[in-house]
């Protein structure tokens, strides 16, 4: 599921910068699929050395999964049990 982007600016507002910016790399890297970009921020962090930028790494992931569920409730409820 696409989320578009000005939804996703929306919700960012009020964000820690490093945090926003982290989720805004992740979306530039890997889409607008929240799901699928979460995962692949996952992988990043679980692949790297334990760090301050590992941790903002794994709120991205968590934040983007968040996201994704919101949207999913908001504009697709019937799609949000399966967001697995």
């Amino acid at each position: 599921m696409i989320v578009p982007a000005q939804w996703v600016d929306d919700r960012l507002a009020g964000a820690p910068p490093s945090l926003c910016d982290r989720i805004r790399l992740a979306i530039d890297r890997h889409g607008l699929d929240l799901r699928r970009s979460a995962d692949a921020v996952l992988r990043e962090a679980l692949s790297a050395a334990p760090s301050r930028e590992t941790a903002v790494t794994l709120l991205a992931a968590d934040a983007l999964v968040t996201l994704a569920c919101e949207y999913a409730a908001e504009v697709r409820p019937d799609v949000l049990g399966g967001l697995q």
